[in-house]
Order: structure tokens, then C-alpha cells, then sequence
């Protein structure tokens, strides 16, 4: 696709597509955190056990991101899987509130993760190919906005009919079930992707003796062996981290921070908008950062989580809603400036043979193992009340992600789609003139 090609109108039907999507996905997600407790009631679990929730989940994110990978790189392509995997989280996502046990929550937690990484990966990977270069990275960036309408809804629902009994908590679940039919209508208007035809086309034909290479072997060959390599390491330690975040930050003002001094209800609800709206406004800004200053550059603005954190930690909740909200503003703007970036890279660092596949891989080792793990391990230093283990990983964490993203990740400013493989055919044409 050309940028001659390239539709505007077309292109903003794609985000608001892959936006809701995101949205309904982290309603789900986050409903989890904000009904702990009649969750655990409901079910007779501890905190601790609370912990199998996010990583049954996060287990099947990484799945569904690495399965549906493969079957939409060789067989469904774009459209079909990103219609297919919003199924799913609709139909598990109503399990959840059916669920009569704990077991049977589970593996509804599993369903729904497993098509939620689908999902997610599908919707990256749609708009890696169909919008133009110079807005690439925005676009992608700013469909995870989804993430703030779903703290939002997962906020709303819990500080009103989801909180009123034990059995209230189920209808969050239905009512996002609901709200994911009405995302899927977006959806039919959407277009196959050209780039994946034009794979598609050359592996039927096979012309001019032309082969195409797919599959996981392929991710590790040439030079994406160490682009994964690098991907991998920053990544790892920043969904490490986020796990925390989506899961237990919201439970430190439940319990009233530093002071133990919660809020009351309303207040609570109202300064997590803060919260909600910081998550907008990094996603709708980091990816424009990086089409405009550049990849290594945009992902220092993470850096910011660091001070973030801290008065989150240490500033007594109850001096006043205006400082709370500020607080929440930048922790969650912070934070969610690592939801901008990674999901941008991650489909943009491979050719469109192996999109998906590539991206699908990274996303089952570094969100579907290590968040799944942060997710479990923060459930029981809660139950020790160990807070300061969670504070101090996360910082780590997000440090940790910043030094490797600024110093090795891939430039894609001004880059075309599937630029890296110009870079391995510049590669080979200098290897064999040497």
C-alpha cells in the first residue's frame, strides 16, 4: 500500500474498531480488580487464591496472542480473526458472570484470556498494515485509549449496581458482555488487508519461483533473532510490572494508602477518573511521540513513573481529592505510556509474513508469562500486606524497560511497512559483495 492509497476516513473506522475492542477487553480485566471483594466473597477464596484470576488470564492472553498469531498469518488473515477473537471475549466474558464456582470462574477467566490475546495482537496488527506511515504509531497507540473507556466502565459498574450484594458482581460481567456485541457491529464494515493478500496471493501462485517463509523458526532467523532478543528483555519487565497495576493499585486506596484512611465510595470513584484519564491521554500521545521524536526517545517518557509511583506510595490519601486525582492522573499516565509504546512496536519490528506470528510470540513470553506471574506474585505479597515489594518491583521494573527500549529498540520513525526486510536485503546484498 502506498500512501497515495490510503483512505482517512477508512483509516479513523479502523481505530474506533480496534479502541472498542480494547475497551471491552479491559473492562473485563479491571472488573476483576474493582469486585475483589465480593468476588472473593462470593466464591469463599482468599487474596491470595485471588491471585489464580489474573493468572489464568494472563496465561491465556499469551496463548490466544500466539495461536491466533499463527492461524491469522497462514490461514484466516486479518479480518476473520479480528472478528472471530472479539467473539470469544463477549462469550467467556458472560461466563464469568454465570460462573456458579471458583473453578468454573476460572476457566472462564482462561477462555476469555485466551481470546482476548487474540484479540488485542488482531487489532495491532490491522491497523500495522492499513494506515498510513507518519500516523502508524499514533493510531496504534491511541486504539489502546480503549484501556481509559474500560477503567471507566469497570469503575462505574463497580461503584453502582455491582457493588449493591454479593451477587451485584455478576452483572458487570453481562452488562460488558452486551457492550461487546455493539463493538463487534463496528467490525463488519472492516476490510482484509491488502499486505496479507498480497502474501497470500504470491504463496498460491507461487510466482516466479517465489516462496514465502512463515512460522516461529522464522521470528529467529537473520537479524530478527536479536530484535526479538531485545524486544523481549524490555518488554518482559514492563509487563512485569503493569501486572501490578492493573491489578492492585486500585486495592491500595481501597485500603486507604499509606494511612489506611479510605476514601468514601463516591469520593473514590471519582478520583479514579484521574486515573482513567491520565491512561487516555498517554495512549492518544506516546505513539504520536513516536512518529514525531522517535522510538528510542518516546519510550523515556516512561521514566516519569518513577516520581509517580513514589507519591503514590507515600502521600496520604484524604489531604485533598484535588491532590488525589493528580496523583492518580500521572501514575496513570505514566504507567500507560508502556501500553502506547509496546503495542506500536511490537507488529511494526516484523515483515507482514510473519506479523502476527512474531508479535503473537513476543506477547505469550513477555505479557501472557511474566504479567501472568507478577499478577500471582502481587496477589500474595497483598495478603502479607507487603506493599512495599510491590511498589519497589514495579519501579525496578519500569527502569529496567526504559534503559533497554531507549538504548536498543528499532527506529520506526518514517518507516515503511516492512522495512526490516529491506534492512536483511541490504544486509545480504553487502554480506555478498564483501
Amino acid at each position: 500500500m502506498s500512501d497515495g492509497n490510503y483512505d482517512s476516513k477508512y483509516e479513523a473506522l479502523l481505530l474506533i474498531a480496534v479502541f472498542f475492542g480494547w475497551a471491552v477487553s479491559a473492562t473485563d480485566i479491571v472488573l476483576n480488580a474493582f469486585l475483589i471483594d465480593q468476588i472473593t466473597k462470593a466464591f469463599h477464596i482468599s487474596v491470595a487464591l485471588f491471585g489464580l484470576i489474573g493468572i489464568m488470564f494472563g496465561v491465556g492472553d499469551g496463548i490466544g496472542g500466539f495461536i491466533f498469531g499463527k492461524i491469522d498469518d497462514t490461514t484466516w488473515g486479518r479480518k476473520l480473526t479480528f472478528l472471530t477473537t472479539l467473539v470469544g471475549v463477549m462469550i467467556f466474558t458472560a461466563m464469568s458472570g454465570l460462573a456458579i464456582n471458583y473453578p468454573m470462574f476460572l476457566i472462564s477467566r482462561l477462555g476469555a484470556g485466551i481470546f482476548s490475546g487474540g484479540e488485542m495482537t488482531a487489532g495491532w496488527v490491522i491497523l500495522a498494515e492499513q494506515v498510513r506511515t507518519g500516523k502508524r504509531s499514533w493510531y496504534i497507540s491511541f486504539s489502546q485509549g480503549g484501556v481509559a473507556v474500560g477503567y471507566f466502565l469497570a469503575d462505574t459498574f463497580a461503584g453502582t449496581f455491582a457493588a449493591a450484594s454479593a451477587l451485584g458482581w455478576r452483572a458487570g460481567f453481562l452488562a460488558n458482555a452486551a457492550f461487546g456485541f455493539a463493538a463487534y457491529l463496528i467490525r463488519i464494515a472492516i476490510k482484509e488487508s491488502p499486505s496479507w493478500e498480497k502474501i497470500m496471493s504470491v504463496k498460491k501462485t507461487k510466482g516466479e519461483g517465489a516462496t514465502i517463509k512463515q512460522g516461529v523458526r522464522e521470528i529467529f532467523s537473520g537479524q530478527y533473532r536479536n530484535i526479538t532478543l531485545l524486544a523481549f528483555i524490555g518488554l518482559a519487565a514492563a509487563f512485569f510490572g503493569t501486572a501490578f497495576h492493573d491489578y492492585y493499585y486500585e486495592d491500595w486506596y481501597l485500603i486507604g494508602g499509606i494511612t489506611r484512611s479510605p476514601l468514601p465510595a463516591f469520593t473514590f470513584t471519582i478520583v479514579f477518573y484521574g486515573f482513567v484519564l491520565g491512561h487516555f491521554v498517554a495512549n492518544a500521545t506516546e505513539g504520536w511521540f513516536m512518529d514525531h521524536i522517535g522510538t528510542r526517545k518516546a519510550s523515556m517518557i516512561t521514566l516519569a513513573t518513577v516520581p509517580a509511583l513514589i507519591a503514590f506510595w507515600f502521600v496520604p490519601i484524604k489531604i485533598s481529592p484535588v491532590i488525589d486525582f493528580i496523583i492518580l492522573f500521572f501514575v496513570g499516565y505514566s504507567v500507560q505510556t508502556i501500553w502506547g509504546f509496546a503495542p506500536a512496536y511490537m507488529p511494526q519490528i516484523y515483515p507482514t509474513r510473519i506479523r502476527h506470528s512474531g508479535e503473537g510470540f513476543l506477547w505469550a513470553l513477555t505479557y501472557g508469562l511474566f504479567y501472568s506471574i507478577a499478577a500471582y506474585i502481587g496477589g500474595i505479597w497483598i495478603a502479607l500486606n507487603e506493599w512495599n515489594l510491590v511498589f519497589i518491583s514495579s519501579i525496578i521494573c519500569f527502569i529496567i524497560y526504559v534503559v533497554t527500549m531507549s538504548t536498543t529498540a528499532l527506529e520506526l520513525k518514517d518507516k515503511p511497512l516492512d522495512f526490516t526486510e529491506q534492512l536483511a536485503s541490504t544486509e545480504s546484498k553487502r554480506k555478498n559483495v564483501s
